[in-house]
């Protein structure tokens, strides 16, 4: 896979383990993070923080085995930056994959309108090619 894979208009597909990922900080980003196997605490910290100090992210849902830990150190790191401020990140996790997969098609067909950028994040390609397909008849 290149370094990023687009699954559909405004949905981006990319592996965590292939590196830091920049997002466009002129769009709002939304981020469906894909987490079952990923637990190292300094790894999800590191990962956090560099999400949440750029520009333009407002939503972050998490779904896997590792959400929790997951969803905590994004609400760590969102507490660390921003503070008690109105522009903090909402995070959401999602405990069924059909809930994980409704998030992704509400977002991208609600918000047609405004400049948005969603990145799909994944630690088991298994789980993602699963949620390519069950979006894939999505149509605009």
């Amino acid at each position: 896979m290149e370094r990023y894979e687009k699954i559909c208009r405004s949905l981006m597909g990319a592996d965590i383990y292939y590196g830091k990922i920049s997002l466009n900080p002129s769009h709002e980003s939304i981020l469906f993070y894909v987490v079952d196997h990923i637990e190292d605490k300094d790894f999800i910290q590191k990962e956090a923080l560099q999400m949440v100090m750029q520009t333009g992210v407002t939503n972050v849902f998490f779904y896997g085995r590792k959400e929790a830990l997951w969803h905590l150190a994004f609400d760590m790191a969102d507490i660390q930056i921003y503070g008690d401020r109105d522009d903090a990140i909402l995070t959401s996790s999602c405990y069924s994959i059909e809930d994980f997969v409704d998030e992704i098609k509400e977002t991208l067909t609600i918000r047609t309108l405004i400049p948005l950028d969603c990145y799909l994040i994944y630690d088991d390609v298994n789980i993602y090619n699963d949620i390519k397909k069950r979006i894939d008849n999505l149509t605009f």
